[in-house]
């Protein structure tokens, strides 16, 4: 027997549906922090395209740095990029961002509530979005543009 769709789920369905062209649905961001501790709002991180990247401060993420920097040069003007801290804390960001700052915004999911909305396995992923839907989600590729061409250009 099939499964059903929970209200929500149906509401959300059907609230895309009713989109007007060239409207954007707003990534779902419940549970990510500014470094500061205030709650992220939708319309900081809407737009037609995103690129999120999840990391951890993890030595098989010591790069991500570096990684972001060469997607935001790369892709930062047909998409907006954040880095999303996967369960530190701002302390812990502040010190590891100290010697080399990124050039996007550092948003904080603390109890992996984004991360588990969208499906986030593995550290480092990428989500990216396309007019408000997602168009890739899983490991963030160490050539990024082979993934990314096809779908944007």
């Amino acid at each position: 027997m099939g499964r059903k769709l929970s209200r929500t789920v149906w509401l959300g369905l059907v609230g895309l549906l009713l989109l007007p062209p060239g409207a954007t649905a707003a990534v779902e961001i419940a549970g990510l922090t500014h470094r500061d501790g205030t709650a992220v709002e939708a319309d900081e991180v809407s737009g037609n395209s995103l690129f999120v990247v999840f990391s951890t401060w993890s030595p098989k993420c010591r790069d991500i740095v570096e990684r972001v920097r060469e997607i935001h040069g790369e892709w930062g003007g047909r998409a907006r990029v954040f880095l999303v801290a996967f369960q530190e804390d701002a302390a812990a960001v502040d010190k590891f961002l100290s010697a080399s700052p990124p050039p996007v915004e550092v948003l904080l999911d603390p109890d992996a509530s984004f991360s588990k909305k969208h499906m986030i396995t593995y550290l480092p992923s990428l989500l990216a979005v396309k007019d408000g839907s997602v168009a890739f989600r899983g490991k963030l590729p160490s050539n990024i543009n082979p993934v990314l061409r096809p779908i944007y250009e």
